[in-house]
């Protein structure tokens, strides 16, 4: 047990016997090692919003490529809106996610190790919410270019 006088010996060991030192960011054990790692807490929220941004781009040229495609191929020419919008998020999303799950997945040992898990998540889910919106873009730049 430690004396009144090792309390007094510093602000940071009188933290250590307050009641909320649960929330004090201090080594509950002070023999270990302590390891400081430098995170970024903007990381995964860029990389969210670039993957949403990805995403809505890529569905957007899709569904003007359906649009300017029906054009020269009968193929096209056939598909109802709601088909263009269902292939238009498939391909989307076969586009945009394949990368993304495979170093998820398969390729975890290829990956590099300064992408964290938190991160490819959230770029995974950023191109994911970003397909609807580029859709959504897509279907307005359908109606300008065809009126």
């Amino acid at each position: 047990m430690l004396t009144a006088a090792h309390r007094k010996s510093s602000p940071v060991a009188q933290l250590k016997y307050l009641p909320f030192r649960i929330f004090c960011f201090i080594n509950p054990h002070p023999d270990d090692e302590e390891v400081e790692a430098q995170v970024d807490s903007l990381t995964s929220a860029n990389r969210f919003m670039s993957g949403f941004f990805f995403g809505a781009v890529i569905a957007t040229a899709i569904m003007v490529l359906f649009c300017v495609g029906a054009e020269f191929s009968p193929l096209m020419a056939r598909l109802h809106a709601f088909e263009q919008v269902i292939a238009t998020a498939v391909i989307s999303l076969l586009i945009a996610d394949t990368r993304p799950v495979l170093y998820k997945t398969v390729w975890s040992k290829r990956r590099s190790s300064f992408i964290l898990d938190e991160d490819l998540s959230a770029t995974l889910r950023g191109r994911t919410f970003g397909i609807p919106a580029g859709v959504m873009a897509g279907i307005l730049v359908q109606n300008v270019l065809m009126n």
